[in-house]
Order: structure tokens, then sequence, then C-alpha cells
């Protein structure tokens, strides 16, 4: 098991109602639902750093960022001429 510490959190009256509300509903523990929400925002943040580097390449290349492995292949004609129906 990891070691735990331990985290006293201020919240409003309404905050503790929601959350009280909440596990009720689902059956979570308070510490549960606060773990979870600490997950997700992790792995939200790591997506925004993701989203960040993709941004980046196309800012840095001109085009949009390769979704697959290896390297991404300029646009064929058929493709550009697709790109540029939708600008006009």
């Amino acid at each position: 098991m990891a070691n735990k510490k331990q985290l006293n959190v201020l919240i409003t009256d309404k905050e503790m109602e929601f959350l009280e509300k909440y596990c009720d509903e689902t059956g979570h523990t308070r510490t549960a639902v606060i773990r979870q929400l600490i997950r997700e925002l992790e792995a939200h943040t790591a997506a925004k750093a993701v989203e960040s580097l993709q941004g980046s390449q196309m800012t840095a290349t001109g085009s949009t960022p390769c979704l697959k492995s290896g390297p991404c292949a300029p646009p064929s004609g058929q493709e550009m001429s697709s790109i540029e129906q939708l600008q006009n």
C-alpha cells in the first residue's frame, strides 16, 4: 500500500451538501470521490499536455498533427482541394 497523507479541506455548506448527497446516491465515500476527482484531474492535465504538444507540432510544421505512428504524409491533391473548398 502506498504511503498516504491526510488532507483537510475547507468547503462551503453547499459544497458539502452536494458531496454528501452524491455519496449517498452512489454509495461512494467522500474520500473515494475526492481521490477519483484528483485522478481525473491528473488525466485531464496529461491530456491537455498532449494536445498542447500536438498543437505546437501543428504550428511548427504548418499542418495538422499526425495521430498515427511514423512521419505524416503531406495531403494529397484531392485532400488539398477538399481543404481549399472548405476554406472558401
